[in-house]
């Protein structure tokens, strides 16, 4: 038959140093016996791993240990015990079952004692048969402490742990008072008894009567609780990076009922802040065969002989996967894990792999006669845990302290040691007890001094960079706008006029030829192209002084070097729709205002002052001819007669008549 059994631990507080809170009272010398047997559980290890060898068990463990709690519940308590004495009528009639048997060879007659240590082995099976107790009363106080395991839900002290730790069941109690509690009882009543008895007793005799004894005891014994108190024992750090103990009480806000029930208490710690925080997770973050974590204060580990006090608030932690999630009779879910525990780790966080809380161990499995079964540990899932915390309306949350130590673990185990130092520094002026941070400070300093740090830049040096290289687009993109504007501004040449396409034609007649405002090549009737005709009869070429009423560009009425004249009236002037503007032109020839005309270039270079215009010369052209009358010689003027130019080469070129050809 199997059986489930909470997998908690009570201890006598005699076998504690701290006896600040001890009562007057019967002091209990030995640890209980472990309600259940559970193998050995696979210890972590207390400081920082070496860096280079870090697993996601060792990262979660350091990240886990600081917000487990070890939780103490002291019990004082009025033992009441009746006398005790030998029932004669069942002694003797045990001592003719022997004697028969002596004779009939089923005991052994060469041993003088054989007969003795038959009666000794009959009364520590069946105590009760042999023992009764009297109208005698005695009375003492007993004290008992039970331990178990919590962790940190909130930054300001909420704890959660297991109902059972907080309240065991009675008979339990009772049996852990009897066990440990009454050794002194214990012992007179059995040297009272063998002197009832008579004779003398080997040592082996002696042990087996004390059992009979203990077991007489605890039946009859009657337990009234006097005092219940629940401490948390803090692990603190002291100077040279050792932890110690330090008990505060805590309060009792909710018990639930123990396993099989809601087996979930809430404690609170007052006067907190900065207490490191575990992060509570939900049911659908864990499944069959995934990995979980138990982390606790088992008692075979935690109060075993020959470790420092700095041990007894070292946590453990094992792994073991999701075997099965099973629910109880009221249809409360149960997970099971193969993680391996032992008594006290009670009520102690069970862990994904992400490092939330997914539940609380309660209890364990053991055979009919209380032997555990290996590795099969039951636990309470997250969603009990939350419940329990909504109806008290407390909401789990991360400490400042377990974000800034779980980002310095992050940058230790990488290695990035400059940056967990200020870190690891800052946690501990967040909460200046924190058990582990100082051996952190210390082993990441001795990491800086021996130039292991692989710290990659900042974000300030990519900032930097970044500004480097936005201050060289924008040198670059300066550039290319100056550089631009300059191939846009006008030359020399071509601020005596428009650069036209020789050619084009001559300005409508009636209009003066003009220099000076930039346009296109090609573009007839725009005044200041070369080749563009001559002003129309009657009207003097000028340079650079605007005349009365300026004339708009129109359509060629003169043809090109070697063209026609077109056919038709010539084309009327009409008013300029704007006031000319006057251009600077390239010294001596003077600038002339700007008619209206085709819209200006957008991005050509603004126009220069006006420079001082004079009257342009008149060039001679000769008599005009009939039907020229009364008009003023146009510019430029037609071609002369073709003469050869003394190049040798044979060829002839036309030449302005206004100038004399060149002499051979």
């Amino acid at each position: 038959m199997i059986k489930v059994r909470p997998s908690r631990v009570s201890r006598s507080r005699s076998g504690r140093r701290d006896t600040a809170r001890r009562r007057a009272g019967l002091l209990v010398a030995a640890v209980v016996p472990a309600l259940i047997a559970i193998g050995p559980a696979a210890d972590a290890a207390a400081a920082p791993p070496a860096a280079g060898q870090t697993t996601n068990a060792t990262r979660l463990a350091s990240a886990t240990y600081p917000g487990v709690q070890l939780i103490e519940t002291d019990f004082t308590a009025t033992l009441t015990l009746p006398g005790v004495t030998v029932d004669d009528a069942a002694l003797n009639r045990l001592e003719d079952r022997l004697i028969r048997q002596l004779f009939s060879g089923l005991i052994d007659t060469t041993k003088s004692e054989a007969l003795v240590d038959a009666m000794v082995i009959e009364m520590e099976k069946d105590p009760l048969t042999y023992l009764k107790p009297n109208s005698t009363k005695r009375t003492t106080q007993g004290s008992l402490s039970g331990f178990g395991t919590g962790w940190v839900a909130t930054p300001d002290g909420y704890i959660v742990t297991a109902a059972h730790v907080i309240n065991p069941d009675p008979a339990e109690i009772k049996q852990a008072f009897a066990d440990a509690g009454l050794k002194a009882i214990v012992d007179e009543d059995s040297r009272g008894l063998l002197r009832e008895l008579g004779g003398d007793y080997s040592n082996a005799q002696l042990v087996k009567l004390a059992h009979a004894m203990g077991a007489f005891d605890a039946h009859y014994l009657t337990v009234d609780l006097v005092s219940k108190e629940v401490y948390v024992q803090r692990g603190v750090a002291l100077a040279g990076f050792q932890k110690s103990q330090k008990g505060q009480k805590v309060e009792v806000v909710s018990v639930g009922e123990a396993y099989p029930g809601k087996d979930v208490a809430i404690l609170k710690f007052d006067g907190q802040t900065h207490l490191p925080t575990l992060a509570l997770g939900k049911n659908e973050d864990v499944a069959e065969g995934n990995i979980l974590y138990v982390a606790g204060y088992p008692a075979a580990s935690t109060f075993f002989s020959g470790l420092s006090k700095d041990s007894q608030v070292q946590p453990t932690i094992t792994q073991g996967p999701l075997t099965a999630v099973k629910s109880n009779p009221s249809g409360t879910p149960i997970f099971q894990t193969q993680a391996p525990a032992s008594p006290g780790n009670s009520g102690g966080p069970v862990l994904d792999e992400a490092g939330k809380v997914v539940g609380i161990l309660v209890a364990s499995a053991v055979n009919g006669q209380g032997v555990a079964l290996e590795n099969q540990e039951f636990v309470i899932p997250a969603s009990v845990i939350t419940e329990k915390l909504q109806q008290f309306n407390v909401v789990p949350k991360e400490s400042d302290t377990t974000a800034t130590y779980n980002k310095a673990l992050d940058a230790y185990y990488q290695h990035y040691y400059e940056r967990a130092l200020p870190l690891f520094q800052r946690v501990s002026n967040l909460y200046p007890g924190h058990p582990y941070v100082q051996d952190f400070i210390s082993q990441t300093q001795s990491a800086l001094d021996a130039g292991k740090d692989e710290t990659p830049p900042g974000a300030a040096f990519y900032l930097m960079i970044g500004g480097a290289v936005l201050f060289v687009l924008l040198v670059l993109v300066v550039l290319i706008i100056v550089l631009r504007r300059r191939k846009k501004k006008p030359t020399a040449a071509a601020q005596f006029g428009q650069p036209g396409q020789f050619g084009q034609g001559y300005p409508p007649p009636g209009q003066p030829g003009q220099f000076g405002q930039p346009g296109q090549f090609g573009q007839p009737g725009q005044p200041g192209q070369f080749g563009q005709g001559y002003p129309p009869p009657g009207q003097p070429g000028q340079f650079g002084q605007p005349p009365a009423q300026p004339a708009r560009y129109g359509q060629p009425t003169q043809p090109a070097y070697g063209g026609r004249q077109p056919d038709g009236p010539p084309a009327q002037p009409r008013p300029s729709a704007q006031p000319p503007v006057p251009q600077q032109g390239h010294a001596p020839a003077p600038q002339v205002p700007q008619a209206s005309g085709p819209m200006r270039d957008p991005y050509a270079a603004p126009a220069p002052a006006p420079a001082p215009a004079w009257p342009a010369p008149t060039i001679p052209l000769g008599p005009a001819s009939e039907g020229d009358a009364g008009q003023p010689p146009s510019f430029p003027p037609p071609a002369g007669p073709a003469v050869e130019d003394g190049n040798g080469d044979g060829q002839q070129r036309q030449w302005w008549p206004s100038a004399p050809p060149p002499s051979d």
